[in-house]
């Protein structure tokens, strides 16, 4: 069922606008009018996904999007989109919000499951005094970087210490998780200039653990994409089954291809740019060429 929005034509006039190339401009409207989009326009969507239906590489989705911040903000781990003006033009055109729109924005920030975007948005938007729900959010959140701190007491004797906070740890490991080679995984990610947020985490948790119930040795599948610099984790293949390890070989160099391309979307990293280079070499496949 289509939805209806409001886009204001006055963009056109806007200064920020008219600087972005036609592709950025395409890109900036599609992410606002798109189907996958919610209310407060904070959704995960995948990079195929947006290039598919606005017909163009997702190198180009990639590098046009990096040109679009601060107006739009992009997590390449999660995919997580936010158009950051988003409800301000569209629900806060008037000084009176209906409590059924704040009811389904904060429905949206519960479904963003503690994403670093819902501690951005509710610094961007805090006439709509989200307080009370912030403390009650039932994902970890950073509510001091937002100004809403707690656990503060007032007089002497028993109270709570200034500025102790009650919030649970951010990001908690499971028993099976091999604790080494997570960290190991961890740094390589870091090195790698891509850094996970406990959200990231929490999906890679979920992957992993379903891995597990497959069968799958974790701390070898952790081991062997921090061996290899891979950002994220796979299958061991059965290395018996030669079909098999033909297709997922396959498999694995479109991917490293694709990561060689977003790679070179942003500011590329050498170290980064000439590992992918070898990998790429070394499953048979050559590094395609980046205008």
């Amino acid at each position: 069922m289509a939805t209806i929005i409001d886009f204001n034509s006055s963009i056109w006039g806007d200064g920020w606008f008219r600087k972005l190339s036609p592709r950025e401009k395409l890109l900036f409207i599609y992410l606002w009018t798109n189907s996958h989009k919610n209310m407060i326009a904070m959704y995960e969507i995948e990079i195929d996904q947006i290039a598919f239906e606005m017909k163009i590489s997702e190198a180009e989705v990639l590098k046009a999007i990096n040109n679009l911040t601060p107006k739009v903000m992009f997590d390449p781990d999660t995919q997580m989109i936010w158009v950051v003006n988003h409800v301000r033009h569209q629900f806060m055109r008037t000084d009176n919000i209906s409590p059924k729109i704040v009811t389904g924005i904060k429905k949206c920030l519960i479904a963003a499951k503690g994403h670093q975007f819902v501690t951005s948005f509710c610094k961007s938007y805090k006439s709509l005094d989200l307080q009370d729900f912030i403390k009650g959010y039932p994902y970890p959140i950073d509510t001091v970087s937002i100004g809403y701190e707690e656990g503060t007491s007032e007089g002497g004797g028993g109270g709570e210490e200034k500025g102790k906070s009650n919030k649970k740890p951010a990001f908690e490991l499971p028993d099976w998780l091999d604790k080494d080679a997570w960290k190991h995984f961890l740094e390589m990610r870091n090195k790698a200039k891509a850094p996970m947020t406990d959200y990231a985490k929490q999906k890679m948790i979920k992957k992993l653990e379903k891995f597990k119930d497959e069968g799958q040795p974790i701390k070898e599948v952790l081991d062997k994409s921090t061996y290899n610099c891979w950002k994220d984790v796979y299958r061991l293949t059965d290395e018996g089954n030669d079909s098999s390890t033909k297709a997922d070989k396959n498999k694995e160099l479109q991917r490293l291809i694709k990561e060689y391309e977003k790679e070179h979307a942003f500011n590329p990293d050498p170290y980064r740019v000439n590992l992918l280079e070898r990998q790429i070499y070394k499953l048979g496949g050559t590094p395609p060429e980046i205008n």
